[in-house]
């Protein structure tokens, strides 16, 4: 989803509180959850894992127990997976600790490279596991997705589906809702949303996100998860717009590079407020880091590679060297 039109049908649906779905078993209007309904499902998540526990389907941590005593997956791997999703978090979250662009840069690269082995080694293991109680939770819980959100039309009052006839679908009809169901969740995913409220159409609306209820013309707590996320990340937006001066241009539309460039002058700020910030120049800082914080360089000195670290560690970086590299002990 990259284009106005996208992101303009996104705000139409949020607004009404519903998709439209066209299936091969025909039309249907997709309700957007509650925090009741949310609740619910949950509830009912629970009940089928351990449902599913009492009858004797292992857990993740039984069927990963289970084959690395087949050795169809090592404890090495399973370390080697664990090690990676470490890093990744803290990646992530010694980001926010960044200012200099170099660095931030340099942690996204590694950031995406960190992620694809996670997603290779869960993938991997994910094939060779079979059906678990956490599984069967999920798949079960799609499915009362499915039987609860469908509607018959845009009243939403009428459910497309009883208990028994959607029984009575054949696998290959349900297989075909969970796809077209979870293709219409993910347009509307978080990471839309926040790229929906930058567009410039959404700019009329952005200041009356102040007000849910005559925003929507009804209380807060009638609203779906997506329309209090839309005002809420409305309004996270509209204060960093308003409150942050000099932010580029091509930072405005994107959310992540956004936050990142908010969040890395706020850092630096902090940085220049100490003892060693208010040198002349900043260690390891580039051309490109001072003008990306605003500031004269007077420092042309190589900015730190985490790629380049993570190598001389043997390709793993643990937190505190994180922190060491960012200045901190």
């Amino acid at each position: 989803m990259s284009n106005d039109l996208d992101h303009k049908k996104t705000f139409r649906d949020i607004c009404k509180g519903f998709s439209v779905i066209e299936s091969s078993v025909g039309k249907f209007f997709v309700k957007h959850i509650s925090y009741e309904d949310q609740t619910d499902l949950d509830d009912l998540r629970e009940n089928y894992y351990n449902s599913a526990k009492e009858r004797g389907l292992p857990t993740l941590k039984e069927a990963i127990k289970n084959l690395q005593e087949e050795n169809s997956w090592t404890q090495q791997e399973e370390s080697k997976l664990k090690t990676e999703e470490d890093f990744l978090n803290n990646l992530i979250n010694g980001k926010k600790k960044l200012y200099l662009k170099s660095q931030i840069d340099s942690h996204n690269k590694q950031i995406e490279k960190t992620q694809q082995e996670v997603y290779r080694l869960k993938n991997k293991r994910s094939s060779l596991i079979g059906n678990t109680c956490e599984n069967h939770s999920d798949q079960s819980v799609t499915e009362d997705f499915i039987k609860r959100t469908f509607c018959k039309d845009s009243t939403l009052k009428e459910l497309a589906f009883c208990d028994s006839e959607f029984d009575d679908l054949n696998a290959s009809i349900i297989s075909e809702l969970v796809i077209l169901y979870s293709s219409t969740i993910t347009k509307i995913s978080d990471d839309n949303i926040q790229k929906m409220v930058l567009c410039d159409f959404f700019s009329y609306y952005m200041s009356f996100c102040e007000d849910a209820f005559h925003f929507y013309g009804k209380p807060v707590i009638d609203l779906t998860h997506n329309q209090l996320k839309l005002v809420l990340y409305a309004r996270y937006f509209k204060n960093i717009l308003s409150d942050s001066e000099k932010i580029p241009e091509e930072y405005k539309k994107d959310p992540e590079k956004l936050i990142e460039f908010v969040s890395a002058n706020e850092n630096a700020k902090k940085y220049k407020e100490t003892e060693e910030g208010k040198a002349s120049s900043i260690v390891g800082a580039t051309k490109e880091d001072y003008e990306y914080l605003n500031m004269t360089n007077n420092n042309n000195a190589k900015a730190v590679s985490i790629g380049e670290e993570a190598k001389k560690k043997g390709g793993n970086l643990s937190m505190k060297d994180l922190m060491k590299m960012m200045g901190e002990q």
